[in-house]
Formats: structure tokens, C-alpha cells, sequence
């Protein structure tokens, strides 16, 4: 993979240089710039607002994300890297996902189904923000794409200036597109590729309606693509209309107004990160054993890999269609849960888990959930309105409010229909011939979930700018002063649905039968759907699962059984920036001071749901009083020194906060928020006339108080000894407190390293930027409160430590495995696992000259390097009697395993030319895209067992694509 990185980067440097140097007597040609209009109007821009078309190439020269008002990125300490317009065109980003993987420090999270972000080694939870207005549901896919947007500005750790209430992590922040007041323009795209004919289509049109007075602007967006895996369509119906008016004008006093309106709309399959598992290669290594008739008193035994019939109301499909099987007592099934299998990679006898299903029957890239089983549903829409008012020629005030909802039905299944099982039954439970003895099959209980996300922001700010320049000679200069006020109400409401089996018979027991108190939410009467598959016709997915099933004396419904997730945060933020000029502009100082104010909502104490014991909906469910109540103080001060024209440093510190409703403690109490901290210092050039611009950083970052989720939360090991000693369940020594409340534990990140930054225009029709950074990322803490609570029991517990506690098991034994979740716990801060410690870009294009022979053509490059991540931990035994954890099994965190290197070679090349039409000149532009050009397509392991390094979980690599973009624009 190095020799196509050096290759890729040779081809696209040399045929550069040998054009540079074909061309010596020519002279170079100048950027150019949009021509001023004829008027005697001269618009000055709001402080509030950035204008894009300044970006030159790869280079941006201001930004917002410094000190909220229009800045020059020199003059700002904080690290922050905007994504022109131009780079995103050249790369063929369409999404954020795409810029994300190319930006300084940032990646998209690995194993995150919702498309999550690291920044700086660190996971952002609240990572987007549009137009300064943070985005709370950032887990809806049709909201990130760029099809109406100008730049992406990614700013890096806590900046107290920008948010008081966000992630510490940092903020990935979109600018859309405005009206333009003083000219029309459109542009109009198509793109294919050749993933399944994959087809997109943009419209961008603005439109002045009164000269400096009125314009309005229109984007659209349809897409159509079927993506690298099979059965993973995307559809996509996006529109947005914005608009400028100058309401009023007059020499000291001007009254603008602006709008935007956007609706994005999106059907996708959705499917795991990660590559679908299979267990049955342990089964075909265990000797293929057939499990053999049921009675009424013996449960058969299942050879790990295989699966018994659920106790939940079994519905069985062959090819997608449901089967004629009669309705039967499952009473007697058993379903394998054995933690020793036959590995049959290594020959030995080991814990067990799934393996990645890469070799065999089924096909790398295909989609267990096929193509009707995960159709995702998205919508969202933004409304925003502003009126900014100019007082003088130094005072601004602008009044903003920012409206977002988004819904998202989520069709997942607990665990999803990812892992093959071999079905081992040689014989029903009711004692007919299995007739699908031997065959593969993937299972699961449906559980889709409905998301709804709210967010509505009310904004005043002012803007005002003193300047001392005149009376003190340039000693001091200007003094940018930024106040604001923002009330935030931010809410996420999630309806939970289960399958269930709306006609459960009486012979399934009391609790599952109809009548009784809540009988739909017993787990007896949930449908599990089991898809025989067979490889050899094609039948390679689940079914369509959206069809109900009712047949054999079984109705099912999609009904909201499991309880809902109901959370709102309401806040009020006071914050003040000032930027001042001092020395003749050789120093630069930025300080921010903020005050926030959180409130803290859930669902209500006794959550609303009828007799069956199907909830209400989420949204009908908020408590009426705040779970918490936050105030916190932040800040943010740094300082730019231009030593020279051309060399200057920074440093900056800052810190935020970022408060979570649903953090209840193993205690039954509320976490503190999230709080982070951060420091930045270094060096920055701007050399060759502008043309070459460097920035190298240290920084230092943490995270504190983030709730543990998904599988590294440690499990519940102290529930069953509390019930094995007969303590009642609402003692408030249980987990979650007396009122047995949904408990997390919490883990504290801290990051350090090196960010650089190179921009670089070697000539008008070259562009460079590389970007590179060391990155070491720990768990500072890593569920604390698992060990301290433990500690506090532990006495008590072990003074009975006989006592059963189930399945054979004694205390002594749970005390045992929380032992072992203690070590795994201390294994984690060795590193955080999944983190780039290196990461580089290189994006280069080169524009052939009017003079060369192969004018209007341009070519370009890019190669991206990630690191191998630590992807987990051996197990080793400590035999040194001394050690407090002798006897143990523990993570050896000396010798981490670790995943592979990873380089993404990218080309493109296009055509460019104007041409005339009705008097109009218009602009042609074809370019083709080359993604992944050496077609690596080895999957990337981010998972592994312990016992034996064998690898668990991998993510697919996208091979070769090719997209072809054609636009005409004027």
C-alpha cells in the first residue's frame, strides 16, 4: 500500500512540474475575482456573517469559529480547519462523512451505526452544528448532506466562545448557502457511478429580484444510489430556499432580513457498520450433531454455533415465506449459551463469539437484513430567520431564531438479522421431522424505533467595534466586542416498538394471556421471526419483515412495549467576546466569558401505557419538573503573536460543558455534566506571498463524565446477588436506587498530541493541503463507580458467599466475574481503543494553463493514512501469588492487538471550459472521480477475542468506485 501512495503522489506531482516547466516563458495567469457591479451601493457584510466566495482554492481567510463575528483565521488561536468549496468539489464529497475523513484530527467513528465522529481521539456525541445553531439530531442521515452548503468548519476541542453547552470533543459546523444580492447564478449537476447505476441531481439557482434589495436562492437535491454493500439503496428528496432583503437603508442605519427553509427526505436500508457474524463453523468443527426428540421433561442439549427455537412465539419462513407450521409449546426449548466452543481456526477449546462472516456461502458484501427488511425513514427540516440591524458604521444587532425537527424510523432488531445460525433440530418440539434440518437461517425479535428530535433556538447578538488606531498611533487598534443571548430547547423522544403477538393462547401461561395486566409487554408474547436461507438459489437475506404476520393463530402488531426514551434540555447562555488588536496589530487576543443555565427534563414517574401494556407516545410523556438543574460558568482566552508578516504563534485555552438528562447513576442519582477542557500552542506561517500557509499545533483535551454505551458498558453482576441474599427490589442498595431507575456508569477520555496543516498554492493553477497528526488518546477513568460500588458491598456479600444465585451458580462465583469486569475495566485505560495514533491527507489538483495543449484539462490526487488502532487486549493468567488478582484472568494491556494500516488512494480528472449561450457565458465542467484506486478491499478489524487474538468484528472496505459528475453553471 506505500508503493500506491508514493505512485499516486509521483504521477500527480510530476505531471504538474514537467507543465510548470513547459510553460517558463509564459507568464502565470491571476486568480479571478467576481468583477464589482456597476452602483454606487457598497454592501457591507454583517459580522455575523462569512462570505464564502473570498475562499481561494484550498484557503479560507476568515471564519466565525473563533470569536462568533467574521475573523481572520490568522488572527484566531483556537484550532479550527475550514473545507472550501472548492476542495469539497475536487475530493467529490456529497456528505460530511466524506470532508470528516479527509479534515486534521477527525474521523468517522468506526463502530458507530449512527455515523458518530472522533475528534482528536475523542467521541463527539453533539458533533454538528449548522450555521452556528447546534444540530441535537445528528443521527439523521439526510441531514448531512452538501448539497446546499459552502463550507465545513471543524472546530476542535471545547470553545467556550462558540458553546457553553457542547461537546467537548469539538463541533463539525456547515455555512449554507445565501441569497446573493448582486448577481444571478445557477448551477446544475448530474452524477453516476457504478455502484448499481447509482444517479444524483442538483439544482442550484439565485435569483435578484430587486437589485441590493431582494434576492432569493433555491437548491435541490434528488438522489439515487445503491451503495457498495448489497441491499443498501439511499434515497434522497432535499429542498432549500433562502433568502437576503435590505428592508431598510439609509446612511447610518440599515435594516436587513434573511430566511432559509429546508426539507430533507431520505430512504435508506439500514445496515451495521460492521460485517455480519456466523456461528456455524463451531458447529461443523464440533462434528455436525443432529439435536434429537423433545419430552416433556428433556430439554436437548445445543452445540455452540447453533440456535433453538425461541421461547418467544416462533414464526418460521422458508425463502421469505411464512410456513404452515402448527402452533406448539415451547416450554421445553433450550437455546445455547455455552461459553466453551471447538475454535475451528485455532484446534482448541476457547470463550466464545461470533466470527466475521467473510469465507463460505455468502457473499462478502451482502446484507443479512436484504432489501426490504431495514428500510430506514428520515425526514428533517430547519427554519431559520434573522434580522440584523446596522447602527452607524460600528454597531450591529441581530435577533436570529433556528428551528429544527427530524424523525427517524429506525427498523433495527435487538442484535439485528447479522449472525447465520445452522438450524441442529432433527425434530420439532411437537415431534414431527424437522424439515430444515441442516440449513442456515438468521433470526431476531423485531425492535424498530421511532425517533423524534426537536430543536429551537432564540438569538440576540451584538456587535460592536472600537477602534483606537488614529488615537494612539496603531498601538492599540480595534476592539471587537461580541455579546449574545441564547434560549435553547433541545429535546430527543423515542418510541420503542416489539413485534408482539396480539392473540397469545392460554395455554402460554397467566401472564401471557389476553385480559391480564399488561399482557402484550410479557416477553413470551414477543413474534421471533426465523429466515431459512439457502445460498445455492440466491436466498442469501431476511424476508420483507414489514409485512405483519397473521396466520396459525398468530396476529402480530409493531407496538410500543418497551418503555420510551423521553429527554429535554432547556438553556438560557449569556456570553461576551472581545477581540483586540494591540502593537500595531502584532497581537491578537481573544477572550470569551460565558454563563449558562441548564434545565434537565425526562419522562414523567409513572410513564402513561393502556391494560395491554403499550406505552403512550413518547412525545405525550415529559415530566412536567426538571430531573436537574445546571449552572456553569465557562471561558475561553487565547492570544495570537505575528512576530513577523510571516511568522507568528498562538495559544489558547478554553473549556465548555455538556449536560445529559437520561445520566443516572449505579446510585439512583444524577451524573454531573460532561465537562471538557483544552489547550492549544504553536506556530503558524504564511509565507510566498500568501500562497503557502502552515499551521503546527500542540494540544491537550479530556472529557470527563461520558455515559458508557453499547457493549463495553460493564453488565449487571450485582442484581442477582441481591436477589439471591431476598432484598426486595425497591431497596435503595439496588442498582439504580429505589426506584430501580435505568443506571449508567461513566468513563473520562484525555487526548494529547501534534496537528498539522499545510495550505499551499504553489502556482494560480496548483493546490496543496496535507494535513497530519499524532494522536494519543486514554481513559483517564473507566467506570469508577462499578469499582466503588462494589467496594462498598463487597464485605457484605461475601460474608454468604454459598448462596445460589441461579444456574448452578454461587455468590462466590458472581463475585468472582465482577472481579474480572474490574480488570477488563482497568485494561481499558491502558489506551482507548479504536483511536488513529497517526493520521495524514494529501489533496493536490493542478488546472492546465490556457497556454498548454491540454487547456481546460485539470488532474488531481489525494491519499489518506490511518494508523493501525489497538483493537483490544490478550487475556493472561497471573500465577504470582503476591498479587491481589492471583488466580485471575486478566487483559494483558503490555501486548495490545492491533488492527492494520490503512491508505486510501483517490484520482480525479475533468474537463473545464466556458461556453456561450443567448448571450450568457456559461461554465462546463465533467470531472471522474477514482475512489479507492488500488481497490484495497481487505476488511479493517476493530474487534477481537481475547483468549486467542482471533479476529470478531471487521468493517467492509468500499472497493473501486467510479463517479462521474457533469454540471453547467453561470
Amino acid at each position: 500500500m506505500k508503493i500506491g501512495f508514493n505512485l499516486t503522489l509521483a504521477a500527480v506531482f510530476s505531471a504538474a512540474a514537467l507543465t510548470v516547466q513547459a510553460q517558463t516563458a509564459a507568464p502565470a495567469p491571476t486568480p479571478k475575482t467576481a468583477a464589482a457591479p456597476a452602483g454606487d451601493d457598497v454592501i457591507t457584510l454583517s459580522p455575523f456573517v462569512v462570505d464564502a466566495t473570498k475562499d481561494r482554492g484550498y484557503a479560507a481567510t476568515n471564519t466565525l469559529a473563533g470569536s462568533r463575528l467574521n475573523s481572520r483565521l490568522a488572527d484566531t488561536p483556537s484550532a479550527i480547519s475550514v473545507m472550501t468549496p472548492e476542495l469539497l468539489q475536487d475530493i467529490g464529497a456529497t456528505n460530511i462523512d466524506t470532508a470528516i475523513s479527509f479534515g486534521t484530527n477527525t474521523e468517522v467513528n468506526r463502530n458507530d451505526d449512527n455515523s458518530g465522529y472522533r475528534i482528536r481521539g475523542i467521541t463527539s456525541s453533539v458533533s454538528r452544528s449548522r450555521n452556528l445553531f447546534l444540530v441535537s439530531g445528528d443521527q439523521v442521515k439526510s441531514s448531512s448532506d452538501l448539497y446546499n452548503v459552502d463550507r465545513v468548519t471543524t472546530s476542535r476541542g471545547p470553545n467556550a466562545i462558540l458553546y457553553g453547552n457542547a461537546d467537548p470533543a469539538g463541533v463539525v459546523d456547515v455555512t449554507t448557502k445565501k441569497a446573493d444580492l448582486r448577481r444571478n447564478l445557477g448551477e446544475f449537476a448530474q452524477q453516476v457511478d457504478n455502484q448499481g447505476s447509482g444517479a444524483r441531481g442538483s439544482i442550484d439557482w439565485n435569483q435578484v429580484i430587486i437589485p441590493d434589495r431582494l434576492a432569493l436562492r433555491v437548491d435541490a437535491m434528488y438522489q439515487d444510489v445503491a451503495g457498495f454493500r448489497m441491499d443498501s439503496p439511499q434515497r434522497d428528496k432535499n429542498i432549500y430556499l433562502t433568502g437576503t432583503a435590505v428592508l431598510l437603508k439609509k446612511d447610518n442605519y440599515t435594516l436587513s432580513a434573511s430566511f432559509d427553509y429546508e426539507n430533507d427526505n431520505g430512504v435508506d436500508n439500514y445496515m451495521r457498520v460492521n460485517q455480519q457474524t456466523e456461528q456455524y463453523s463451531y458447529w461443523q468443527a464440533s462434528g455436525s450433531p443432529v439435536v434429537g426428540a423433545y419430552s416433556g421433561t428433556v430439554k436437548p442439549t445445543y452445540a455452540v454455533g447453533t440456535k433453538a427455537f425461541s421461547t418467544a412465539s416462533q414464526i418460521v419462513f422458508v425463502g421469505g415465506a411464512a410456513v404452515s407450521v402448527p402452533i406448539m409449546d415451547w416450554k421445553n426449548s433450550g437455546v445455547s449459551n455455552s461459553p466453551t466452543i471447538l475454535d475451528p481456526n485455532l484446534g482448541k477449546t476457547s470463550t466464545g463469539s461470533n466470527l466475521p462472516l467473510l469465507n463460505g456461502p455468502f457473499p462478502l458484501y451482502s446484507n443479512l437484513y436484504g432489501d426490504t427488511a431495514a428500510r430506514e425513514q428520515t425526514n428533517v427540516r430547519y427554519r431559520t430567520i434573522s434580522l440584523t440591524q446596522q447602527i452607524g458604521h460600528d454597531l450591529y444587532i441581530e435577533a436570529a431564531y433556528n428551528d429544527f425537527r427530524g424523525t427517524k424510523w429506525r427498523p433495527w432488531s435487538s442484535g439485528g438479522f447479522t449472525t447465520v445460525y445452522i438450524d441442529p433440530n432433527g425434530f420439532l418440539p411437537n415431534g414431527a421431522v424437522n424439515p430444515n434440518e441442516g440449513k442456515y437461517f438468521t433470526d431476531r425479535i423485531q425492535q424498530p424505533q421511532d425517533y423524534t428530535f426537536i430543536d429551537s433556538t432564540v438569538r440576540v447578538g451584538v456587535a460592536y467595534q472600537l477602534n483606537l488606531a488614529q488615537k494612539t498611533n496603531n498601538w492599540l487598534g480595534k476592539n471587537n466586542f461580541a455579546f449574545s443571548y441564547d434560549h435553547r430547547k433541545s429535546g430527543r423522544y423515542i418510541d420503542n416498538y416489539i413485534e408482539v403477538n396480539t392473540t397469545p393462547l392460554a395455554a402460554a401461561g397467566a401472564a401471557a394471556q389476553i385480559g391480564a395486566a399488561n399482557y402484550l409487554s410479557t416477553s413470551t408474547n414477543n413474534i421471533n421471526r426465523r429466515y431459512y436461507l439457502d445460498p445455492v438459489t440466491g436466498v442469501i437475506a431476511a424476508g420483507d419483515v414489514t409485512q405483519q404476520v397473521n396466520g396459525n393463530g398468530v396476529v402480530g402488531a409493531l407496538l410500543r412495549t418497551k418503555a420510551p426514551t423521553v429527554t429535554q434540555g432547556r438553556s438560557t447562555s449569556y456570553s461576551q467576546a472581545l477581540q483586540s488588536f494591540w502593537l500595531k496589530d502584532h497581537l491578537v487576543t481573544t477572550v470569551g466569558i460565558r454563563q449558562d443555565t441548564a434545565d434537565s427534563y425526562g419522562i414523567s414517574a409513572t410513564p402513561t401505557r393502556d391494560a395491554r401494556g403499550v406505552y403512550a407516545p413518547a412525545t405525550t410523556l415529559l415530566g412536567s419538573a426538571p430531573i436537574a438543574n445546571f449552572k456553569v460558568n465557562t471561558k475561553s482566552y487565547g492570544a495570537v503573536v505575528h512576530i513577523t508578516d510571516s511568522i507568528s504563534i498562538f495559544g489558547n485555552k478554553s473549556d465548555n460543558f455538556s449536560p445529559d438528562v437520561t445520566r443516572t447513576d449505579v446510585y439512583g442519582g444524577v451524573i454531573p455534566p460532561t465537562v471538557g477542557k483544552g489547550e492549544d500552542y504553536g506556530l503558524k506561517l504564511d509565507l510566498l506571498d500568501s500562497r503557502l500557509s502552515v499551521s503546527l499545533g500542540r494540544y491537550t483535551n479530556s472529557k470527563d463524565n461520558t455515559v458508557i454505551t453499547g457493549g463495553s458498558a460493564p453488565g449487571d453482576n450485582f442484581t442477582p446477588i441481591w436477589q439471591a441474599l431476598g432484598v426486595a427490589n425497591n431497596d435503595p442498595r439496588y442498582p439504580g436506587g429505589a426506584n430501580g431507575a435505568q443506571y449508567n456508569y461513566t468513563q473520562s477520555n484525555k487526548s494529547k498530541g501534534t496537528e498539522l496543516e499545510i495550505t499551499f498554492n504553489p502556482t494560480p493553477n496548483w493546490r496543496i493541503r496535507a494535513t497530519g497528526d499524532k494522536n494519543d488518546t486514554v481513559f483517564s477513568s473507566f467506570a469508577p463507580q462499578y469499582a466503588a460500588y462494589f467496594a462498598k458491598y463487597q464485605a457484605l456479600w461475601a460474608a454468604a458467599d454459598q448462596t445460589l444465585v441461579g444456574g448452578g451458580q454461587t455468590i462466590a462465583t458472581s463475585i468472582s466475574n465482577i472481579q474480572k469486569q474490574l480488570t477488563l475495566n482497568n485494561a481499558q485505560l491502558a489506551s482507548a481503543t479504536l483511536v488513529t495514533p497517526y493520521q495524514a491527507n494529501v489533496i493536490t489538483s493542478y488546472i492546465f494553463p490556457k497556454s498548454s495543449v491540454l487547456k481546460n484539462f485539470f488532474i488531481g490526487g489525494s491519499e489518506s493514512y490511518a494508523a493501525a488502532t489497538i483493537i483490544g487486549f490478550p487475556n493472561v493468567n497471573t500465577t504470582d501469588p503476591t498479587k491481589a488478582n492471583f488466580g485471575q484472568t486478566i487483559a494483558d494491556t503490555t501486548r495490545p492487538y492491533k488492527g492494520r494500516d490503512i491508505y486510501t488512494t483517490g484520482l480525479w480528472l475533468g474537463y473545464e471550459r466556458k461556453i456561450s449561450s443567448y448571450g450568457h457565458k456559461i461554465k462546463w465542467r465533467m470531472q471522474l472521480n477514482v475512489n479507492n484506486v488500488l481497490n484495497d478491499q481487505d476488511p479493517i478489524p476493530f474487534g477481537v477475542r481475547a483468549q486467542d487474538g482471533a479476529i470478531s468484528n471487521v468493517q467492509l472496505r468500499a472497493p473501486r468506485e467510479f463517479v462521474f459528475r457533469n454540471s453547467f453553471s453561470f
